[in-house]
């Protein structure tokens, strides 16, 4: 089964007639709102969450790819996702397309 992603269409179709890559100037902001004290499991989940990292791959046609999210770094979101693309597209080249950065 291969990954096929709307944004990795879009980003061929983007390449494909010169289009320039969309900017993502507005980053999530966190809010807690709750004064709960979280305990050493959830206190971790929640780091990643704010401070996670991710990466995505695809193949050279765009068809493919594979995706992390939610990783302590950034070697890591990258890794995963390469790994994920080749996977699922064994014998394709995978190219890394996008980082995620906190």
């Amino acid at each position: 089964m291969k990954f096929v992603s709307a944004f990795a269409l879009l980003a061929t179709v983007a390449m494909l007639f010169g289009c320039t890559s969309p900017n993502y100037e507005n980053t999530p902001k966190v809010q807690v709102l709750s004064d709960i004290e979280l305990g050493q499991t959830s206190r971790t989940k929640f780091e990643r969450l704010t401070q996670a990292y991710g990466a995505m791959y695809v193949t050279e046609n765009g068809v493919g790819g594979g995706r992390a999210q939610g990783m302590l770094t950034l070697e890591e979101a990258k890794n995963v996702a390469l790994g994920k693309c080749e996977e699922f597209n064994p014998g394709q080249d995978c190219i890394l397309y996008a980082i995620v950065t906190p």
